[in-house]
């Protein structure tokens, strides 16, 4: 089952290479500021985020408080189904 954060995290992903189809992994994760591996795992579902980097992920992604909350809170509540 695909988790709530690699749903958003691929969409984000496919987004922006729709814009610029030479955008990558590496370019995305170094926009995240996270590791390119680490991400390539959450993104395959063989890595969860901490709820930490969750936030700082989404802090990254959106800029209204409000979108980043509701970012956490959704894998918050796939993490605990």
């Amino acid at each position: 089952m695909t988790s709530y954060c690699s749903k958003t995290l691929v969409s984000e992903l496919k987004r922006r290479r729709k814009k610029n189809p030479s955008y990558s992994l590496r370019k995305f994760a170094k926009d995240l500021s996270i590791d390119p591996g680490y991400l390539s795992r959450v993104l395959r579902d063989e890595r969860a985020m901490s709820l930490d980097m969750v936030y700082r992920v989404g802090r990254k992604l959106f800029s209204k408080e409000k979108d980043i909350m509701s970012f956490v809170d959704g894998v918050y509540r796939s993490k605990n189904l």
